[in-house]
């Protein structure tokens, strides 16, 4: 079982985080739908404002179903954190599940809030909410995708800053102690 601690990034990043590339070695921390519900709860208070109906816990199918909308999105999302483009079929592939899964933003009395377009299990309306939160993150700030650039690091994040090259400051400590370590021990 992960612990879920280091997840404070928009949906669609924290989602794609739960598979890691680092030092050429990969890590799924999905390995069970105990892992998806623990990764559920550890992101539920964070979630947008919405009327959906959440999955109480995964079972094997959705577990599936999250790990392929995941890797749709680390397709979208690793490129533009390098600063390339994405490849047309990998947007086109958020896309579809964004239609597969189809989850709007409407405004009520107290702003917006996301609904499920369709009557859909629990489970889809996450991965609707995912995918359209991606979407639209895609839309406004496609730029300040990144990727951590600490030793042993390599999360996704959303940039506050565009000189911002860590996730969080402890990978910005560990950077720079492994950077001297280095500078330092070939003296």
């Amino acid at each position: 079982m992960a612990s879920w601690d280091w997840l404070s990034e928009p949906l669609p990043l924290d989602a794609a985080n739960t598979f890691r590339w680092a030092d050429g070695s990969n890590t799924e921390f999905l390995k069970t739908p105990r892992d998806a519900d623990d990764w559920l709860s550890a992101v539920r208070d964070r979630l947008p404002r919405h009327r959906l109906e959440l999955p109480s816990s995964f079972n094997e199918a959705g577990l599936r179903s999250f790990r392929q909308v995941r890797n749709v999105l680390l397709e979208v999302l690793r490129p533009l954190s390098h600063d390339d483009l994405p490849d047309p079929q990998d947007l086109c592939a958020l896309g579809d599940v964004a239609l597969a899964h189809p989850v709007l933003r409407v405004l009520d009395a107290e702003g917006p809030v996301w609904v499920a377009a369709v009557n859909m299990p629990p489970c889809a309306q996450l991965l609707g909410l995912i995918a359209a939160e991606a979407v639209e993150l895609l839309h406004a700030e496609p730029d300040h995708i990144a990727i951590c650039h600490a030793p042993g690091c390599h999360w996704l994040f959303h940039q506050h800053r565009t000189n911002q090259r860590w996730c969080h400051p402890e990978c910005g400590n560990r950077a720079r102690v492994s950077r001297h370590y280095h500078r330092t021990r070939d003296t």
